[in-house]
């Protein structure tokens, strides 16, 4: 082919591998009548030696041709049209046609065909599979008979089509039935058994055809699966060869950074996107790490976009193999965490200050949940307030202290009880009230406690946030101002 392989010598005949599509047909056809001599040799001297090499020559120059054309061939009907035209040729038969057998229901389909009429392919263009014929097919024996005695209903259209002979040849893949070939002759009753050889070996050349279509289908397929979820991912995905060079690049690449495929596609990935402090030490660890590199890994580093903006990017990494088994590359899918990472820093900034503030207040702010009636927060200054360490406070802890507790709330009621539930059922807007009790080293303190509910989204409370203030002093006072 393309003119690198020349002349070989097959018995008596020179065969030129460099032959156009054309001319590989033309000399089919004249294989063909030279089958069709042969056989007539053959009548007249049937145990003659020349004539049964003379045959073997035919068909093994028809297989010849057929696979240089087919090796140029990718379309399935294409293919599956050469190898029909093939068996007709070198079998002598005048007619035929190739099926396709449905994976899913088992019922057959006519693919191409050839000197057949239009109403009767019409007819015998679908078989299901509890037909006659699928059954025939089924079987997985080839069939040489008088097209009368096929054992299927001979109706008009298939007795003017006036078939003499057929072979029905199934084509088997890992021991099941994908494909049949069938060849027919209105000239000959009977199909010779050189004609059988050619057809059984041929057959061969159509299994293979439907293999490999199928499986470069399946290919294509999964190509365009995978190739659709690297360009759709919310994610950028790239790959990179040994030398660092961009091999693929997404969408979402291209959309976070403000560079096209076109662009960045051969290029070394850290000449565009490490920041140019990193620039002599990152490609160094690259190849380090590409030499020592397991087959996944995590890291974060930063990159620079088009209009040099900083993208602090998380990355999983995975090594690429060729067929050998040695890394050629990496493949790494990465998350832009920039937006996370800023909201972090200023959530960690915020809660040091929300800390320190309440840590340097003068009460003791706490969070009480109401379903279990834990603290969920108390400040550190509950040990000078009350005598025990925040991690040994708890409600029942207090409880026991408590020697009497007044609601100073002037909308709430006077009763402390129905006024605590009145707060929990969400009636009360801020809860006040003044507590009496005797600390864990016997001392006597008032405490004010001043807290707002936590709800839910459904609006029910479901906790309290407030403060406890030492008032003792100020009790005191009140007492005094009394007398």
């Amino acid at each position: 082919m393309n003119g690198i392989v020349g002349p070989l010598k097959m018995g008596n005949q020179m065969i030129d591998s460099r032959k156009s599509k054309k001319q590989l047909l033309e000399e089919l056809e004249q294989l063909r009548q030279q089958v069709i001599e042969l056989k007539n040799e053959s009548v007249d001297k049937p145990g003659s030696d020349i004539t049964e090499r003379k045959q073997a020559e035919a068909l093994l120059l028809a297989e010849r041709d057929l696979a240089m054309i087919l090796s140029e061939t990718t379309i399935l009907e294409e293919t599956l049209a050469h190898c029909l035209e093939a068996a007709i040729k070198v079998s002598g038969m005048d007619a035929g046609g190739v099926y396709i057998v449905n994976d899913s229901n088992g019922s057959m389909d006519l693919l191409v065909h050839s000197g057949l009429s239009e109403e009767f392919v019409a007819l015998s263009s679908h078989y299901d599979r509890d037909t006659e014929n699928s059954k025939l097919v089924e079987q997985g024996t080839s069939i040489y008979v008088e097209y009368k005695k096929l054992g299927i209903d001979l109706d008009d259209v298939r007795i003017r089509e006036g078939l003499k002979s057929i072979a029905v040849l199934p084509v088997k893949h890992k021991g099941r039935v994908i494909a049949c070939l069938n060849v027919a002759s209105r000239t000959m009753a009977s199909v010779s058994q050189i004609s059988r050889a050619a057809l059984e070996s041929l057959t061969s050349h159509i299994g293979a055809a439907i293999v490999r279509q199928r499986s470069d289908e399946e290919l294509a397929t999964a190509k365009a699966f995978a190739e659709n979820i690297v360009e759709t991912a919310n994610t950028l995905i790239v790959t990179l060869n040994s030398e660092a060079a961009i091999t693929t690049f997404n969408r979402y690449a291209e959309k976070l950074t403000g560079y096209t495929k076109e662009e960045v596609f051969g290029r070394n990935w850290f000449d565009i996107f490490v920041p140019q402090e990193d620039k002599e030490t990152i490609p160094k660890v690259f190849e380090e790490v590409l030499r020592n590199m397991p087959e996944s890994s995590q890291y974060e580093n930063p990159i620079v976009t088009r209009d040099g903006e900083k993208r602090l990017i998380s990355w999983s990494n995975n090594i690429l193999r060729d067929g050998s088994g040695n890394i050629n590359g990496v493949l790494s899918i990465g998350i832009d965490i920039t937006d996370r990472k800023q909201a972090e820093d200023a959530l960690r900034e915020s809660e040091s200050i929300y800390r320190n503030t309440i840590e340097n207040a003068s009460g003791v702010p706490y969070q009480l949940d109401l379903a279990s009636g834990k603290y969920v927060f108390v400040g550190a200054g509950i040990k000078g307030l009350v005598g025990v360490s925040r991690e040994e406070f708890s409600s029942q802890v207090y409880s026991k202290m408590i020697l009497e507790q007044v609601a100073t709330d002037p909308d709430g009621s006077d009763d402390h009880t129905a006024y605590g539930l009145a707060f929990w059922q969400g009636d009360v807007v801020r809860y006040r009230s003044d507590t009496r009790i005797q600390t864990s080293s016997g001392d006597i303190k008032w405490i004010n406690d001043c807290a707002v509910p936590i709800h839910d989204e459904a609006g029910q409370v479901v906790g309290s946030l407030g403060i406890l203030q030492d008032i003792t002093d100020r009790k005191q006072a009140e007492e005094e101002l009394r007398e």
